[in-house]
């Protein structure tokens, strides 16, 4: 059964991959491995509205990957209408986290802190980052994205302001022999926050940073074809125009910098 399990995972992504262990491991340890229908009602009414649903469609995952039944739907655990969070980071709040990162964090997590403001990084991105994909020369940035993310391959122009925190990240990164586990990203990020006096709260993260980005972006001048470009975003439906412009992303990146909402921060 374990086996199956192994395997069936094995598709999924890092991150879900590490968010199921989680869940599933700890299920196991807490009822030393009986699987029963009470066991899954007792484990699941201990997790609160916003992460039930995960917890539940990893424990699905495991019984559908090993052969056994589940014996409980989705409308047995979750009221209909669960609300998922969107938090998103004020201004403010993106602006002291960049003023009181640079005072207290090593290289590398600095970098993290740089790429996320100003490019709108999610954390798998973050997490994934080389010191490869880091030209200082040439004054590029390459992201490693992930299709499942809904997102396209992309080279990014570095800007003055942020190229000496990313040449130390680049240095400090070719030091790492082991990586912790994504869901370090977490502890980190609440730990930055925390230091910028930056009130922590349910949903609060990498991403939150990456919506204040583009919803301050999209009230500049800035053309909307624009900002899903530097996004990195796929467009689901794109319109028919879309099949036929073809963006330069060195203009993109150049005319976006102009309006960035926190760029200005990263200067000495």
């Amino acid at each position: 059964m374990i086996a199956k399990f192994h395997k069936a995972i094995s598709f999924k992504t890092k991150t879900t991959q590490e968010t199921y262990h989680i869940f599933i491991n700890r299920y196991l340890e807490n009822f030393n491995g009986i699987l029963s229908k009470d066991n899954l009602l007792e484990f699941l009414s201990k997790f609160s509205k916003n992460s039930i649903l995960t917890v539940f469609y990893s424990l699905k995952f495991f019984y559908k990957s090993i052969g056994i039944p589940m014996e409980i739907t989705r409308g047995d655990i979750a009221p209909k209408g669960v609300k998922k969070i969107k938090e998103m980071m004020t201004h403010e709040e993106v602006r002291d986290l960049i003023i009181e990162s640079k005072k207290h964090l090593g290289t590398i997590e600095l970098g993290y802190i740089a790429l996320s403001t100003i490019y709108g990084l999610r954390r798998i991105e973050l997490y994934d980052t080389t010191s490869e994909m880091i030209d200082i020369d040439r004054r590029i940035f390459t992201p490693f994205t992930h299709k499942s993310e809904g997102a396209n391959e992309r080279i990014h122009l570095i800007p003055e302001e942020i190229a000496p925190v990313l040449f130390e990240m680049k240095e400090g990164l070719v030091g790492i022999k082991k990586k912790p586990v994504i869901t370090q990203m977490n502890f980190f990020f609440d730990y930055a926050a925390e230091r910028a006096g930056v009130q922590l709260r349910p949903r609060l993260g990498f991403h939150s940073i990456r919506r204040a980005l583009i919803t301050e972006l999209n009230e500049t001048d800035c053309k909307p074809i624009y900002i899903a470009n530097f996004m990195r975003w796929k467009e689901r439906n794109p319109h028919i125009m879309q099949e036929y412009i073809q963006l330069n992303p060195k203009k993109v990146d150049e005319t976006i910098f102009e309006s960035h909402p926190y760029l200005r921060y990263w200067r000495d």
